[in-house]
């Protein structure tokens, strides 16, 4: 008896904590999903046409749970170019194994001005080889 009674509290805890998430803590609209495993249960064989089903439910841009990951969704080609046109939007996503390394660190290698440094400097040489022009095409084939 005392078994279920505590498995009964835990449930309705993790029900509660799961709806105070759910509606006050995200101001982007999308799915509910379930507690534990998100919206994974209710994606289809095929991803991007429930993605797409659901751009028509909550717009271009909203919000989906897939197991403990919150992944906010842009689904409109002028909302991802304004977007990534941004600098807060510039960088990469955090990956904790590789995060804090010292090479990381002393490189600055994940974010910040070092890496769009990078980025432009690796965009202006590669331009300059050719990379996105029509003359390379010939001479590659």
């Amino acid at each position: 008896m005392e078994t279920i009674s505590v498995l009964v509290a835990v449930f309705v805890i993790l029900i509660l904590v799961w709806f105070t998430k759910n509606k006050f803590g995200n101001k982007i609209p999308g799915p509910i999903g379930l507690p534990i495993v998100g919206y994974l249960p209710f994606m289809t064989k095929k991803p991007y046409a429930k993605l797409a089903e659901l751009r028509h439910k909550y717009g271009p841009i909203y919000r989906i749970s897939l197991g403990n990951r919150e992944i906010v969704v842009l689904s409109d080609f002028k909302t991802i170019k304004d977007t990534f046109a941004r600098d807060e939007f510039m960088g990469r996503p955090l990956d904790l194994p590789f995060e804090l390394t010292e090479d990381t660190i002393r490189t600055g290698a994940m974010n910040g001005t070092p890496w769009k440094e990078q980025k432009r400097f690796s965009l202006h040489n590669l331009r300059d080889l050719g990379f996105g022009k029509s003359q390379m095409e010939e001479h590659l084939k």
